[in-house]
């Protein structure tokens, strides 16, 4: 599922012993010892750990924002915002002026949906991704004046450094970036011609500026029992197309049980959540950005062209003519 968890961390992780940490969080909790710190796995960018504190019963999350530092005030505004309406962790304390910035939130007492996965019944499978399609519906359901990036302050910026054009995009990264390079010629051909062939459907789509997570995925969901627990990892949210979520999410579905897009489908649209015609070719092209962008990384990863070249592909032989 998380095929990303293959790939190499992008960022070191930050060993902190516990008096470093104890030092570190002295705005937040003054004095308080810190009795355990168990690093946590899962991520390729920032560093996290699971704190015990003298002056706390229950344990709280310390998350450092090495990759980009506007993303510590971006995600604890984000989480306030949404909560009460999307479960997520509650945020405690933030200091995005620390080197590196950091914020605590609450440990959420959770299993990770994609862990879950592995050994779940159809039944059990519908139902979180029905949930999982309710709670994504409430997401989307908060807008912005137009699409961008969003500031700290979620404020809303242009798209800098990317046309914000979907053809114009990809066809950059394909012919003067990494893309092309990593895919191959012929396969690469292939990508074009799909993409000169969709332009005018993905121009049609039109603009739209719903609050986006854009890291949607059981690997950043916590479930308990058929309930989403917390949805975790906000720092790529932006304001956009909806259906940028709904295609991270559905990525890998036709390794899995049918009940996953199946209940995700039906709690998605029951929740308010709209899908329009030829959503699912339209999720998948939304999709193609993502991919291509993984190809952008400066960085040699074979794990990554290994794990997204078949994605592509399989979105040729789906929905090419």
């Amino acid at each position: 599922m998380a095929v990303e968890q293959g790939w190499r961390r992008r960022f070191a992780f930050i060993q902190l012993e516990p008096s470093h940490i104890e030092t570190l969080i002295e705005p937040f909790a003054a004095g308080a010892r810190v009795l355990e710190a168990v690093p946590l796995s899962g991520g390729l960018r920032n560093t996290n750990y699971r704190l015990r504190l003298s002056s706390r019963p229950e344990p709280v999350v310390l998350r450092l924002f090495s990759a980009d530092p506007s993303a510590c005030p971006r995600a604890a505004a984000l989480e306030r915002l949404v909560a009460g309406r999307v479960p997520v962790p509650e945020v405690l304390h933030s200091e995005p002026a620390a080197d590196p910035p950091w914020n605590i939130v609450t440990w959420v007492s959770a299993d990770r949906f994609d862990h879950v996965l592995r050994t779940a019944d159809d039944e059990q499978v519908r139902a979180l991704s029905r949930d999982a399609g309710r709670v994504l519906a409430r997401i989307h359901a908060f807008t912005f004046p137009a699409a961008g990036f969003l500031g700290p302050d979620l404020s809303v910026g242009a798209f800098d450094g990317y046309s914000g054009d979907w053809s114009e995009m990809l066809t950059d990264w394909l012919l003067h970036g990494r893309s092309g390079a990593r895919l191959g010629p012929r396969l690469t051909e292939r990508l074009l011609r799909f993409i000169a062939d969709n332009a005018p459907r993905m121009k049609a789509l039109g603009t739209q500026a719903h609050l986006l997570h854009s890291d949607y995925k059981p690997w950043n969901l916590l479930v308990r029992g058929s309930d989403i627990a917390a949805v975790l990892d906000w720092e790529f949210a932006f304001s956009g197309w909806p259906l940028n979520d709904v295609g991270i999410y559905l990525r890998h579905s036709a390794s899995l049980p049918p009940a996953y897009l199946d209940g995700f489908v039906g709690g998605y649209v029951d929740a308010g959540g709209e899908l329009p015609a030829d959503w699912q070719r339209l999720a998948r092209l939304i999709d193609l950005i993502s991919l291509c962008y993984f190809l952008e990384r400066p960085e040699d990863d074979p794990a990554v062209v290994r794990d997204v070249k078949p994605l592509i592909e399989t979105t040729l032989s789906d929905f090419a003519s």
